[in-house]
């Protein structure tokens, strides 16, 4: 497959793994990332004080010649542990050393534009590298392996707010010390993970003046049950089920489960949201619920930030000093010009084929919608499919056709995009129902991954069935 060549953007962790995978495979690619470094979200410039993985389930999922890639800090004594940032980098700073990845990947290069020309099926990348605007290619495939993007700031109006505005990929240490050291009033603004890790940053060190503000607050998976599985974790893969059906049932039988756990309301009690149609997944350990169960959580829409605080749609204002946005990440997707036969081409709001490839840009595939599985191991499945597409080189018709009969409602632009009537968690399911469906994936692949996960606890890549797959090398 020499002459098919593909080009990934993005050096985190799936583009990292996307690549080792694809060399193994032996298709000749090569990554463009536009920060100094490796690592994506967890490079310095993306990562925040006080962010961890998930789970630790995530360590040691790099993979070379079907093995784990060992993290050298990982011991019997620290298994369950989570790695923070900065061991993350380490470890995939690590990995492109060991499997001799740096000369496969161009650093500090920004791509801003991809050429496709469809009689020849090949694409070119404009490049931004050194100030300077340079021409790469061609390529039969581009990969867009990008998570983490740039900030996402949320547009709530600013009326004369004199405090500190931050987003969370600001929110470095010596930020934090500041704070405590002035004892300013923090308005925490987002109620998923990230918003969590602020919290318990500021709890680990005592700090009280804290209020979390959210429009709807993330489920969050109890640590203990989900990283051990067993018995507890098939009842919840039972409860994940449900969703396909309906969108609160599941969420009650999980909560009776024992597994969730949410930020209570000043009064105590239940959580005040049991919304399927906004379930996220997050996992906290003991001591993170005790700091989450701390901290005077607001459920409320903001209306404006003014001079002494948030003013809330209710009428309510919370005082604060400064304003920390945990809103996550843009993935950059819509940064890209896309240019076909000299034509530019939407790619926003298109279904997509197998949820990966642009049916009318045939040279784009997104890893973002292609969420074969959590984590690293997902780039496992990613080359697999590379190599297929690579082979099958099915025409736009019969992508057409095929991304207009998908169940989920995702697009390039809308990653697992909520709707109405289903639950977030429905729609990973429709996307692997909609895997089966095209003859992509097996219904025990389906549930191996759903299994191993939640009762074997353990991460495995998809394995795809369709045509003459290769197998990885062991």
């Amino acid at each position: 497959m020499e002459s098919e060549k593909v080009a990934i953007i993005g050096a985190g962790w799936n583009g990292l793994q996307t690549l080792q995978s694809l060399k193994e495979l032996g298709v000749e690619a090569e990554v463009f990332e536009s920060r100094a470094s490796v690592g994506g979200t967890w490079t310095t410039d993306m990562s925040y004080h006080g962010l961890q993985v998930h789970s630790p389930m995530f360590t040691n999922l790099m993979t070379f010649k079907g093995q784990a890639f060992p993290y050298k800090g990982m011991t019997e004594d620290n298994l369950r542990e989570k790695m923070d940032a900065g061991s993350v980098r380490e470890y995939l700073e690590s990995f492109a050393e060991k499997m001799e990845l740096k000369g496969m990947i161009h650093l500090n290069s920004k791509v801003k534009e991809i050429r496709y020309h469809s009689k020849s099926q090949k694409a070119y990348l404009l490049v931004e590298s050194d100030g300077a605007e340079v021409e790469k290619g061609p390529y039969r495939l581009v990969v867009f392996s990008s998570f983490a993007g740039r900030a996402s700031w949320p547009k709530i109006p600013m009326q004369g707010f004199e405090g500190k505005l931050l987003h969370s990929s600001q929110f470095k240490e010596d930020v934090m010390e500041e704070i405590i050291k002035k004892d300013l009033k923090v308005l925490v603004v987002g109620g998923g993970k990230s918003g969590c890790d602020m919290i318990c940053a500021f709890q680990r060190k005592g700090y009280k003046q804290l209020t979390w503000l959210f429009r709807a607050p993330y489920w969050f998976l109890r640590y203990a049950p989900v990283t051990r599985g067993g018995f507890k974790g098939f009842l919840f893969l039972c409860s994940l089920l449900l969703f396909l059906f309906s969108y609160q049932l599941p969420i009650v039988v999980a909560w009776l489960i024992g597994y969730l756990v949410l930020p209570k309301s000043e009064g105590g009690g239940l959580p005040q949201h049991f919304d399927g149609r906004r379930f996220h997944f997050g996992i906290l350990d003991d001591k993170q619920v005790d700091f989450v169960e701390q901290v005077p959580a607001k459920q409320g829409e903001p209306k404006e930030l003014a001079k002494e605080g948030m003013h809330l749609e209710s009428g309510e204002m919370l005082k604060c000093d400064v304003v920390i946005y945990a809103t996550g990440y843009e993935t950059g997707w819509g940064d890209l010009k896309l240019l076909k036969d000299g034509e530019e081409v939407d790619a926003g709001d298109v279904p997509l084929y197998h949820h990966a490839v642009v049916p009318n840009f045939p040279c784009l595939m997104s890893a973002s919608t292609a969420f074969f599985q959590f984590g690293p191991s997902r780039g496992l499945t990613t080359a697999q499919y590379i190599t297929w597409y690579l082979q099958a080189a099915p025409s736009e018709a019969e992508m057409v056709a095929t991304a207009q009969k998908n169940w989920s409602s995702q697009s390039a632009g809308k990653t697992n995009g909520f709707r109405s009537d289903h639950a977030f968690t429905a729609e990973f399911l429709l996307f692997y129902l909609d895997l089966w469906r095209a003859g992509m994936v097996s219904i025990y692949g389906m549930l191996k991954i759903f299994v191993d996960l939640f009762v074997i606890s353990k991460m495995s890549p998809l394995v795809l069935t369709k045509g003459t797959m290769p197998a990885f090398p062991k």
